[in-house]
């Protein structure tokens, strides 16, 4: 049976418990040796900012999924982020097309 641990302490060894719950967050502080793989770290989060911000341009001008990947791919050329940072901006710009009816609907 296998355990899942955290500095010691065992968390679980239910297998039902396991299947329910597949992903978690994990607060804490991430400390960085050397200050190049601090600025790689910097790099890769400011041009995942970027790809978000283009994304969601390029959404609502009506670019498809694949030409939008197609066209940010040369900012962030690591597929598993772009993918991510596109699904980031697919659910800000539904979150602000919902806000906008929403807001449509109260006026008087």
């Amino acid at each position: 049976m296998s355990l899942y641990q955290i500095a010691g302490k065992i968390i679980t060894d239910n297998p039902k418990t396991l299947e329910d719950y597949r992903f978690v967050t994990i607060n804490g502080k991430l400390v960085v040796d050397n200050s190049l793989d601090h600025m790689k770290l910097i790099r890769l989060a400011r041009a995942y900012m970027n790809v978000v911000r283009k994304s969601l341009n390029l959404i609502w001008k009506g670019y498809s999924h694949k030409e939008a990947t197609k066209l940010l791919y040369t900012i962030l050329p690591n597929y598993v982020y772009l993918e991510s940072a596109y699904k980031n901006a697919k659910a800000i710009a539904e979150n602000i097309g919902s806000l906008k009816e929403n807001l449509a609907r109260t006026e008087y």
